[in-house]
């Protein structure tokens, strides 16, 4: 039964990342070019990161969509930083 919760779990990483690696690669690339990404769309992406830093590649991906964004939204990056780090460190 656990196993085939993990294998769930895994499954479902993959699948979101999947959908969100594309879409982050994209705001990766227009930010790098200085062009305008809406704040809101940076918070979805990572928003549908959030619940699957258990994956190395979701965390790659959270890592590279803030770097990017962090010169144009320090407070938001900061913040959902400090999300990502309170659910997903031990204390």
């Amino acid at each position: 039964m656990c196993r085939e919760i993990l294998f769930k779990r895994n499954d479902l990483a993959k699948i979101v990342i999947t959908d969100c690696k594309p879409k982050i690669a994209a705001v990766c690339h227009l930010l790098e070019r200085g062009e305008s990404v809406d704040e809101k769309e940076i918070e979805r992406l990572l928003d549908g990161l959030l619940d699957y830093g258990y994956d190395n590649e979701v965390v790659e991906l959270f890592n590279q969509l803030c770097h990017k964004a962090e010169k144009r939204y320090p407070q938001l990056v900061k913040d959902y930083t400090r999300y990502f780090a309170n659910q997903w460190t031990e204390d």
